[in-house]
Parts: structure tokens; C-alpha cells; sequence
């Protein structure tokens, strides 16, 4: 590898040689595997991890990624650097393992990814769709750790991308759980985020808010939580954020539709 490193005690098993050839050979729980990527869960010394291998970008992805103005996810230096940026500021996010990448040109690029497992969890969709409807207790709860979650990663300079429920999962009991970010190969790390990468994140949680069951006022209160000041007061402050929020959740809503897409995040 051009560049990677692991802690102890992976770094010992992997020993001298190729870590993503000793990744590749190791055998587990597959849970996605599809242009060139696979992600899948292994043990080795008594302990669980997850790894992500990836061996280069499609011309196709590449391109699309490009022609939105958007930089492409090349290899897993993205993830390593959001994974190491939310941990040091208190984020809840997977304990990064090790990671490497290989390569110059970023059509061949392979690069590796580990991360602790995060143990026994649910989605937050799995959650939301588990809460009584008259249990509104739980539901402010629940919008209130989403939101300080949300605005933490925001006060990083971390954004998302691909905000919905299945990239939050859960960990713990109900009456002291954790809210674990996930999948952040597309996230990326600034001094100070972009207002369309705000409102990509915040459309993406409200649409995914909608389609869960959630009210008008539980997304107010979401807002009023996340911007840790009055509801009114924050449209007022930030109006052109929020309409774009609002246009993407809508845009959102009309794509899925047009598509016939089953809402699953």
C-alpha cells in the first residue's frame, strides 16, 4: 500500500503484508457488495469489525459525481478523515480500526477501511417505527438526541450527504441509548460547511421525518432542538436555508413518487 495504517491489535495480525489482500481473504457477513466495493463484517482475536474494500470509482459514478459539481468519493482517506474528525469532537460515530489506500490513478485505486463494530443495534427507523403514537415522551426524546447528534456533526464541519434513518443506528437500552453516524464515505470535512450541504443533510433527515410519521410539530421542535433556540426565531435568522431545506424534502417526496421508489431510509 502507498500509505496505511491500523491499531493493535489488527495492525499485528496483518503483519508485513498487503493489508487489503489480508482484508480480502478474510471471510464474514457480506452486507453490501457491488461495483468493486464490499463491506462486511469479520472477527479476528476475539473481536468484531467491520471493513469496507473498494478497488477504484466507475467511470459512470465518477462522471455523474463531477457534472453535479460534486467531488467523487476516490477512496477511503473521505471516511477515514470524517470518522477521525467526529470522534474528536464528541460525536458518536465507530471507532476507526485502520485504513489504507493504494494507487495513484483513481480509476484503479484500492483502499480499505476498518472500523470497530458497533455491537447490537437498530436502525432509527426501526426505532421510530416502534414508538406508540401517543407516547409523545419518547417521540421529544428521540427528536431532541437526533437534533444535538445533527448540530454536532454540523458544529464539526462534518456534512453527511446520505442523512437518513438507516445511516443513524442505536445502540443501548431506551432509557440511555446512543446514536451511532455510519456510512460516511461521501461526507465531507470543512471549516465551514456550505449552505447547500446544510440543507442536503436537513432535507434528508425531513424527508425521512415524513415518511416515518412524523408531524409538522415534531419537525419545529427538530429545529428548535438542532438550532438550540426558539423555532420562529431560527426560520427568521436563517430563512434561505430552511426554504431549501423544505424545497429538497419536497423535491425529494416528488422524485420517489415519479419513480415508484418504496421509502426504505
Amino acid at each position: 500500500m502507498n500509505h496505511w495504517t491500523a491499531i493493535e491489535p489488527l495492525r499485528s495480525a496483518i503483519g508485513e503484508g498487503d493489508p487489503y489482500e489480508w482484508l480480502a481473504a478474510r471471510s464474514g457477513e457480506t452486507f453490501r457488495e457491488k461495483g468493486g466495493r464490499r463491506t462486511f463484517r469479520f472477527d479476528q482475536g476475539g473481536q468484531s469489525y467491520f471493513a469496507k474494500l473498494a478497488s477504484g470509482i466507475g467511470v459512470r459514478e465518477a462522471l455523474k459525481e463531477l457534472t453535479s459539481l460534486r467531488t467523487p468519493p476516490l477512496d477511503a482517506s473521505r471516511e477515514a478523515h470524517a470518522l477521525q474528525t467526529l470522534r474528536s469532537s464528541g460525536v458518536a460515530a465507530p471507532t476507526l480500526i485502520g485504513w489504507g489506500v493504494r494507487g495513484q490513478r483513481w480509476l484503479r485505486r484500492r483502499s480499505f477501511l476498518v472500523t470497530e463494530d458497533v455491537g447490537t443495534q437498530r436502525t432509527l427507523g426501526e426505532v421510530a417505527a416502534s414508538l406508540r403514537p401517543g407516547d409523545f415522551r419518547a417521540r421529544r426524546a428521540w427528536i431532541r438526541r437526533v437534533a444535538r447528534l445533527v448540530a454536532g456533526m454540523h458544529a464539526a464541519g462534518v456534512n453527511h450527504r446520505d442523512l437518513y434513518f438507516g445511516h443513524l443506528l442505536v445502540r443501548g437500552e431506551d432509557r440511555n441509548p446512543e446514536i451511532v453516524l455510519i456510512d460516511l464515505h461521501r461526507a465531507q470535512v470543512w471549516t465551514r460547511i456550505p449552505e447547500r450541504w446544510l440543507a442536503k443533510d436537513l432535507g434528508a433527515l425531513g424527508f425521512a421525518a415524513q415518511n416515518h410519521g412524523l408531524s409538522r410539530t415534531d419537525l419545529a421542535r427538530f429545529v428548535r432542538d438542532y438550532a438550540g433556540a426558539g423555532y420562529a426565531r431560527t426560520i427568521r435568522s436563517s430563512p434561505r436555508l430552511w426554504r431549501r431545506v423544505s424545497a429538497r424534502v419536497e423535491r425529494t417526496n416528488a422524485e420517489r413518487a415519479r419513480k415508484g421508489e418504496r421509502f426504505g431510509g
